[in-house]
């Protein structure tokens, strides 16, 4: 279980390679002034100011650092914004490993820069290298997750053949550096020039080219398809950059013709046809990388169709502007239905009883109810119990008639 967020170690990450790759691409010179190494003059404790073409070669070697530089950070940003999380953990792993085996690098040839870089450039670097190291390390989950992607899809063959290339680079840079600038019509002499290029390369370039090599492998045993299909065309763009300043050193190499490198006298036909075989190789990588690439144009047509258009819909309407309310119209008067009978008499006159003629409101009836108190009766006694008998007439008898 990671024991912080692993964005944290991505970020870092992005930011610190980032920021080095810029300051070597883009400010060459003034970078390497910061590490006291005045290419413009003279080069550590050489009191001779170094040779255009040793400028050059410097300047440019260490440019093509910063181009690498800038791979671990687009696969560390590209990964913290659409990476799964074992995706994250690995890549944090990987710049974590390879700042950690940097760090110890830096410290143990301090005494090899110390007559051409100050000790205090180094142990910055050291601080640093040690700083994303732990951070990255931090945000690794352990074991990590190893979930293999399809090899046999082409967006794959470019990671597999560029973690070739850079490993068998690295090889050569880190155990035959003076042979491999022999190969590209470099052969220098001892001095202070190739002491700085082949610290630069076996120092700087092999441990980069083991942190690429790493960073592909984990686009293979780490898959993640977004990231991944991010990842490639990030690597397309830098094959083609890399392409084309290939292409521009070696028209340069060519003008040269000759100069002083290490203190001797080199052609540089043979760097200008190591610059033109690197432009071929780059135009390799960037069709491997490229065209899996554009393969997935027609899958992902709609949803960007959707979300452009969409896009483009909504900051339209957001800017149209609302139209002020119109002004009411004069009510037109209303005219008076007269009825097409005359009014109806009541059938009857009772308040009960509603015309036909009109609507009458309903009302409520209540009934009036008095109240009687019962009145109480005495049972008089007869005035007398005994009658008087009236005589009978003369002539009737009580039997009847006689």
């Amino acid at each position: 279980m990671a024991l912080i967020n692993p964005n944290a170690g991505l970020l870092t990450a992005a930011v610190v390679f980032g920021f080095f790759g810029l300051m070597q691409m883009m400010f060459p010179v003034s970078f390497m002034k910061q590490y006291g190494i005045d290419v413009a003059g003279s080069l550590g404790n050489s009191t001779t100011a170094a040779s255009t073409a040793e400028k050059l070669f410097i300047a440019t070697s260490l440019q093509t650092w910063g181009v690498t530089l800038s791979i671990p950070t687009a696969f560390s940003a590209i990964t913290f914004r659409n990476g799964n999380d074992g995706q994250k953990s690995m890549i944090n792993l990987m710049n974590g490993a390879n700042c950690l085996i940097q760090s110890i690098i830096v410290l143990c040839t301090v005494s090899y820069w110390d007559t051409i870089v100050a000790t205090t450039g180094l142990y910055i670097n050291f601080a640093i290298f040690l700083v994303v190291a732990v951070v990255c390390l931090l945000g690794v989950d352990f074991p990590p997750k190893i979930e293999l992607a399809n090899v046999r899809k082409p967006l794959y063959f470019g990671f597999i053949g560029m973690a070739v290339l850079y490993a068998l680079y690295m090889l050569l840079m880190a155990f035959a550096t003076e042979s491999l600038f022999a190969n590209y019509g470099a052969k220098l002499k001892e001095g202070v020039v190739k002491k700085l290029l082949v610290g630069m390369y076996r120092f700087g370039f092999a441990p980069t080219f083991l942190h690429i090599v790493t960073l592909m492998l984990a686009q293979i045993i780490t898959a993640g398809p977004i990231a991944n299909y991010g990842c490639a065309r990030y690597m397309a763009i830098v094959s083609f950059a890399s392409m084309l300043m290939c292409a521009v050193m070696a028209a340069v190499w060519t003008c040269l013709g000759s100069g002083i490198i290490g203190g001797a006298s080199v052609s540089f036909d043979g760097v200008a046809k190591g610059q033109t075989f690197n432009m071929f190789l780059w135009f390799i990588f960037f069709m491997l990388f490229y065209y899996p690439v554009a393969l997935m144009d027609k899958e992902i047509k709609e949803p960007v169709e959707t979300f452009i258009g969409a896009a483009a819909t909504k900051k339209k309407v957001a800017k149209k502007s609302v139209p002020a309310a119109a002004a009411p119209a004069a009510a037109e008067p209303v005219a008076e239905v007269q009825p097409l009978l005359p009014p109806l008499m009541p059938l009857a006159t009772s308040p009960l009883q509603p015309s036909y003629s009109m609507v009458q409101q309903p009302y409520t009836y209540a009934p009036t109810t008095t109240a009687y108190a019962p009145a109480t009766y005495v049972t008089a006694a007869p005035a007398t119990t005994a009658y008087t008998t009236a005589p009978i007439p003369a002539g009737y008898t009580t039997g009847g008639v006689v």
